[in-house]
């Protein structure tokens, strides 16, 4: 039976800071077991109207309210598409229609039409109008393409000729309920601005 591994479904959520977890191969069977009693294990559930598994292409395709959750994030997506190699590492992930990545117990979330895991360069690529948020801090709602670089911790947005990018950040109130600039010279009050040299 091919095995989907864990880090294949998490690789997605690596957008909102999610730990790397080690992919897991068939022919590992009897360890795998020995090493879960050993482990503290976590359940990851995929809910889909539909699946097929292609083992001879090494290729898994949930289809219909794609729905993956664990303990720490929650995916969405009309449709998921896992790529394995012939030795059962994860290649890549495609993720479909509708996606939403979100981190529970937070309101960080990435959206996109489509987004796509590749294992080998470790990044994450949304595209068709995707969009991040950290309510708390920024969102960026439109861009052509996000880049995740999950190695670097960093991402990239980049415009197309009819879509600029756009990020809004929120900015505190100051005291008095004075809006404080990002950069006093660009805003801020005037007593925060008399304090830089």
């Amino acid at each position: 039976m091919m095995a989907i591994p864990k880090r294949a479904i998490l690789a997605l959520a690596a957008l909102l800071a999610l730990a790397d977890l080690p992919a897991q191969t068939a022919p590992d069977a009897a360890k795998q077991a020995e090493a879960t009693e050993e482990k503290k294990t976590s359940e990851l559930e995929i809910i889909s109207d539909s699946v097929e598994m292609d083992f001879e292409n090494r290729r898994g395709t949930f289809v219909g309210n794609v729905k993956v959750s664990d303990e720490n994030m929650l995916l969405l997506a009309d449709k998921m598409i896992v790529h394995l190699t012939e030795d059962n590492e994860l290649r890549m992930i495609e993720a479909i229609g509708n996606v939403t990545i979100s981190e529970v117990g937070t309101q960080k979330k990435a959206t996109a039409g489509k987004a796509v895991f590749d294992a080998k360069t470790d990044m994450v690529v949304l595209s068709d109008s995707p969009a991040l948020a950290d309510p708390v801090q920024w969102t960026l709602t439109r861009a052509h393409l996000i880049t995740y670089d999950r190695a670097k911790g960093t991402f990239t947005a980049e415009r197309s000729a009819e879509i600029p990018i756009r990020i809004t950040f929120l900015v505190p109130e100051g005291k008095g309920g004075q809006t404080q600039g990002l950069i006093p010279s660009l805003g801020g009050t005037k007593e925060e601005k008399d304090k830089q040299p």
